[in-house]
């Protein structure tokens, strides 16, 4: 209550009056300390008057510190909504014997009800690569999970793709070793909060802690250890598989566990170089070098001997649509042949958004086929980023990739899977490289119970695949 209720009241303002006086006489020269000591109703109308108005002449003096970008409305958060970390303020560390695991809130991540990187993901992962990548070379399992919100199975879909998402930014940002990564999507299952309230009524708070992704690194294990399973006998938690220990007779759609019967003669280890021959000396332009993580499944050295490759192997020389700047190299058994293909003009005008053919190469029998095929792609696109997009436009799940130097070409080698009908599962070794603007690739395929079969002529192939005609 102020100004004309009665002289008891002045007083009253009069004291409040000689607070605000003293706090604010060096704001401003029309307000002097020694007003404080107000004796009438019209010094006490003056001091009420410049109180009232005092937001108009300093509107920032009473509002809230705002904290640059982070807050800014339309780009993090709306107003009255919690504000969503980002960087390492979004990164809880849980440490247990043989456990580090990192917690990181989806919203943080992915937009709503989505499972597409957002850039302030990027920006949080960037901060917690170099916390995993302290802690060595150890199997890394990334795990998804939603809130209550929704039914079982879509938000059990969610998880999985969210989980492999953050998966792929890791594998294509060589944050950890390929054959260490495994994914698993635990849907709703297992919350950290309440979804509801006692009451029943919802709990926003709590839906948004149980959307999340951990990080978990089984700091116990080495990837090396992984490498020593892989005889098929067993599959090591953490690793590929993306559970606990799997046989052979793994669900084919878990990921690289259906793969465990696949043996290998020599598995390289991620930094010795090979040649394509056990005892090929004269094959020096077949020099391999490269960070290779996972050899078991997509093997790149000794692949044949250097006998067998004289014997039965014939490099075939292809200029597709005579275009000798198409001109390529790839050696394959000597039955595989060429199948004539016929490519449509608008396909090749319109080369940047769509694939096209180069050769049809198959067996004489077998259920087998090796594509060479070329997009082109922005120069600043890396590879990785290639296989990526690949994969995701072709309904393919990616099961491991490696990145290598075959003769001195940058390649980027991956496997991925996706179902095929009455075959059952697809596999396709999947190996880029860039020629200029154009990114060259070979795409080898055959059911997934055959692989073993066909994966040393599909190592062939990559290994051999030369479009320079050097």
């Amino acid at each position: 209550m102020r100004g004309n209720n009665g002289w008891g009241s002045m007083r009253s303002e009069a004291k409040i009056a000689q607070a605000i006086a003293c706090v604010f006489c060096m704001c401003s020269a029309t307000l002097l300390c020694s007003a404080a000591l107000a004796q009438n109703s019209a010094d006490v109308d003056r001091i009420n008057s410049f109180w009232d108005n005092l937001d108009k002449r300093y509107p920032n003096l009473n509002k809230k510190y705002q904290t640059g970008d982070i807050q800014v409305p339309g780009k993090i958060q709306t107003p009255g909504n919690i504000q969503i970390p980002r960087g390492i303020q979004a990164i809880t560390r849980k440490s247990a014997p043989c456990t580090q695991r990192f917690v990181v809130g989806a919203d943080t991540l992915f937009e709503f009800d989505k499972s597409t990187l957002t850039p302030f993901a990027v920006e949080t992962l960037k901060v917690l690569s170099p916390m995993i990548q302290k802690l060595g070379p150890h199997p890394v399992k990334v795990e998804g999970h939603t809130d209550g919100k929704g039914t079982e199975e879509y938000n059990q879909t969610l998880s999985e793709k969210r989980a492999e998402r953050v998966k792929n930014w890791l594998l294509e940002n060589h944050v950890a070793p390929v054959a260490a990564v495994s994914t698993e999507g635990f849907g709703k299952r297992k919350p950290v909060a309440p979804n509801t309230k006692p009451d029943g009524s919802d709990n926003p708070q709590g839906r948004a802690l149980n959307r999340r992704v951990e990080i978990v690194v089984d700091t116990c294990k080495s990837v090396e250890d992984l490498a020593k399973t892989a005889d098929g006998t067993a599959t090591p938690a953490g690793t590929a598989t993306g559970g606990s220990e799997q046989s052979s007779t793994a669900d084919p759609n878990s990921g690289p566990a259906s793969l465990a019967g696949v043996s290998d003669d020599v598995i390289a280890s991620s930094s010795s170089p090979g040649k394509l021959g056990l005892d090929s000396s004269d094959s020096g332009s077949m020099n391999l070098t490269g960070s290779v993580d996972n050899s078991i499944w997509l093997p790149y050295t000794n692949v044949v001997s250097a006998e067998d490759m004289k014997k039965n192997y014939a490099s075939m020389k292809i200029t597709p649509f005579n275009n000798q700047s198409l001109y390529f190299e790839i050696s394959l058994p000597a039955n595989w042949k060429s199948k004539e293909i016929e490519v449509p003009a608008d396909v090749l005008k319109n080369d940047s958004t769509t694939q096209v053919p180069l050769a049809q190469l198959e067996p004489d029998t077998g259920n087998a086929i090796v594509e060479v095929r070329y997009l082109r792609v922005p120069e600043d696109v890396p590879l990785s980023r290639f296989i990526q997009k690949y994969a995701d436009a072709s309904d393919y799940k990616l099961v491991t990739r490696q990145h290598a130097q075959f003769s001195e070409r940058e390649v980027e080698d991956a496997l991925l899977r996706k179902p095929a009908g009455s075959f059952g599962n697809q596999l396709t070794r999947l190996t880029a490289l860039r020629k200029g603007p154009l990114v060259l690739f070979v795409a080898s395929s055959c059911p997934e119970k055959e692989y073993e079969q066909w994966k040393r002529i599909f190592a062939a192939a990559a290994l051999t695949f030369n479009p320079s005609g050097k």
